[in-house]
């Protein structure tokens, strides 16, 4: 069974950390766009194929690991803590976008 977002965000942040690097630092090297890094640590997007390998190498660790460690993690209590984070987060951005929006609509009318 596949694991789940969370559980693969919280792996290849554990991987970063053990590594020593920062977010920017393992994007940069990763060649991963840092907010696609911080969205797949926080469980907010998938982690494609060419992405892990790429996470993989720069933190110098087999990606069979990554998966194993990420298959560890999923369903245990700190995956569902940042599962609803994850939800939280996107429930955020989805009422802002709103408020922005009837921001926007109120200036154009008055």
């Amino acid at each position: 069974m596949k694991p789940s977002r969370v559980a693969v965000g919280m792996a290849v942040r554990a991987l970063r950390e053990a590594a020593q690097l920062s977010s920017a630092g393992l994007a940069a090297v990763a060649g991963v766009h840092p907010s696609s890094l911080s969205r797949t640590e926080n469980g907010l997007r998938d982690l494609g194929f060419a992405e892990a390998v790429a996470i993989s190498a720069a933190t110098k660790v087999n990606l069979g690991v990554l998966g194993q460690i990420a298959a560890c993690l999923d369903g245990g209590p700190v995956a569902e803590m940042v599962r609803q984070k994850a939800e939280a987060a996107a429930l955020l951005d989805e009422l802002t976008a709103a408020a922005l929006d009837h921001a926007v609509a109120a200036r154009q009318e008055g």
